[in-house]
């Protein structure tokens, strides 16, 4: 999905949510890295660097692929790093200073702005 603002898809998981009942929701800022990272403590999941050949975000800039046009990383996931930007739950602060230490969502700060990660 692309094009969706922080509002529209924070009503389609709750959208979501209903029609399923199960519980869906946006990753946090502090998940998100992790599940980008895939257990590794390097920059990517591919090491220090990446490449346009692990990630769209050179060759085709400008143009989403389909996911899995690129290798899985550790966890098994596609395109994370790359393609498209992905809203997470947070609200966007200058800096992680005082950030919580538990992975959660910082709900404080400026909500009227919201945390991006991903893209190209």
């Amino acid at each position: 999905m692309i094009n969706v603002s922080w509002d529209d898809i924070r009503e389609y998981v709750s959208w979501l949510s209903k029609k399923t009942g199960k519980t869906y929701r946006l990753l946090t800022e502090a998940e998100w890295e992790y599940v980008a990272r895939a257990g590794t403590t390097t920059r990517y999941h591919t090491g220090y660097n990446i490449s346009p050949y692990q990630a769209n975000y050179s060759y085709y800039m400008g143009k989403t692929v389909p996911v899995g046009d690129y290798d899985a990383n550790q966890f098994g996931l596609h395109d994370v790093d790359g393609n498209v930007w992905e809203w997470v739950e947070d609200c966007w602060n200058n800096s992680y200073s005082g950030a919580p230490a538990d992975g959660s969502a910082w709900t404080t700060g400026n909500c009227s702005l919201r945390v991006l990660r991903g893209g190209s």
